[in-house]
């Protein structure tokens, strides 16, 4: 690697003038170099005319002055070429800035207020990087180190979160490839695993080291899999082929739930198929309160069914509430109280049914309306229930006695 110039190349002007003009011809002489990959071979350095930290400083003074870009030689210089020159520079005199140091810290870890890191372990982790990109290293004592960190650390930890592991990622890349076959670009293997890295809530990107590494543990000679197999095994599994059947892609699409909606292969498949057990129950609803988690019972095969029907973690069964009763012993206010939700699930429990969360969506009418009942107590109610009216209510007990006599078309006819 060789100076850009051999000879002092400024000799008149004051300090300050001179540097700015080396800095000018330096970034002259590497004009072509910047929008390539950096290579020493080709690089030209500013040294010994310039220090790397003049040119940190050149490039401060560039920053506010700058319109955009800048026209050396007749040759057009973006903002963006000239701080990738000042990146490469860094690259050839192997300098280590607190703007790299941050930078590769957050390569490898999250902001969190909830976690937190010793300063040696990230240490140690970036410094495996910058060895591995020929960059040097930093040691805790460096100014550079102190800086780069100062607003991600307390006292002695880092408040961090370890991004996921090269090593998860080569799992996750196994499952999407098979090894062998013709050599894939990183880029390739980062688009086809995104949007399960989003579903993880990771955030990568095409050129993190860490999908790096992953892709040393696994090598570049991957075949990615063949969603149109997948999509056919996954029907074979729970379908069978029906002349005038028409499943809904959108069904079909989150009983495979693993390819994205827009992959062209959905245009591939044949939709004239039926479920081999389907589920097409509309009596039940969220449940925010674990305690009353009350499933339907499904065969397996009914399963991913269900699941598109029902996207929720904990259900339970529907009621009938005789709203517009309750809505006449209500007064509208500000707001609805938690007292009167209180009020009416011991209501709703002395008529033999299920009390709900204070965030179910079947609260959401009186909230809306700001309703809330006076002169009524849960104390009250324990000496004189209120009844609702015999046609409107459907007690727990009329429920299992409805779940024993469905007939053969229910989704408990599997059983």
């Amino acid at each position: 690697m060789r100076s850009f110039s051999s000879f002092k190349p400024v000799h008149d002007g004051t300090p300050t003038e001179t540097k700015t003009k080396t800095f000018a011809m330096w970034l002259r002489a590497n004009a072509h170099n910047v929008r390539a990959p950096f290579s020493r071979a080709t690089w030209r350095t500013a040294r010994p005319w310039l220090s790397f930290n003049d040119i940190r400083y050149q490039l401060k003074l560039f920053r506010d002055r700058s319109l955009g870009s800048i026209v050396v030689a007749g040759i057009q210089l973006k903002n963006s070429d000239v701080e990738q020159a000042v990146k490469y520079e860094a690259y050839a005199t192997r300098q280590i800035c607190s703007h790299d140091v941050r930078e590769m810290v957050l390569e490898f870890y999250e902001y969190s207020r909830m976690n937190k890191i010793t300063k040696t372990e990230v240490l140690e982790n970036i410094n495996k990087e910058f060895a591995y990109l020929d960059r040097g290293h930093v040691t805790s004592r460096d100014r550079s180190w102190k800086q780069g960190i100062v607003s991600l650390a307390e006292r002695a930890s880092c408040t961090l979160k370890a991004k996921i592991s090269e090593h998860k990622v080569a799992e996750l890349i196994l499952e999407l490839y098979e090894l062998g076959g013709e050599e894939v670009t990183s880029e390739e293997v980062y688009y086809s695993v995104l949007p399960f890295l989003n579903n993880m809530g990771e955030s990568l990107h095409a050129g993190s080291p860490i999908l790096r590494r992953a892709l040393h543990i696994t090598g570049h000679k991957l075949t990615f899999k063949n969603h149109r197999r997948l999509i056919e095994d996954t029907i074979e599994k729970y379908y069978v082929p029906h002349k005038l059947g028409k499943e809904p892609l959108a069904r079909l699409q989150s009983v495979v739930n693993i390819i994205p909606a827009n992959n062209k292969v959905w245009d591939v498949i044949d939709l004239h198929i039926v479920p081999k057990h389907d589920f097409t129950s509309n009596e039940y609803e969220i449940c925010i309160d674990k305690q009353y988690h009350d499933p339907p019972i499904v065969t397996p095969l009914q399963i991913p069914f269900m699941k598109y029907i029902i996207p929720y973690k904990y259900v339970r069964k529907k009621q009938r509430i005789p709203w517009r009763y309750i809505f006449n012993m209500c007064k509208r206010t500000r707001g609805t109280t938690t007292e009167t939700l209180d009020i009416l699930n011991c209501m709703i429990e002395k008529n033999g049914l299920i009390p709900y969360g204070y965030a179910h969506p079947e609260f959401d009418r009186l909230k809306l309306q700001g309703l809330t009942i006076h002169n009524v107590s849960c104390a009250s109610l324990q000496q004189t229930p209120v009844r609702f009216p015999p046609s409107l209510k459907r007690k727990r007990s009329c429920l299992q006695q409805n779940e024993q006599s469905c007939s053969g078309d229910s989704p408990r006819s599997g059983e």
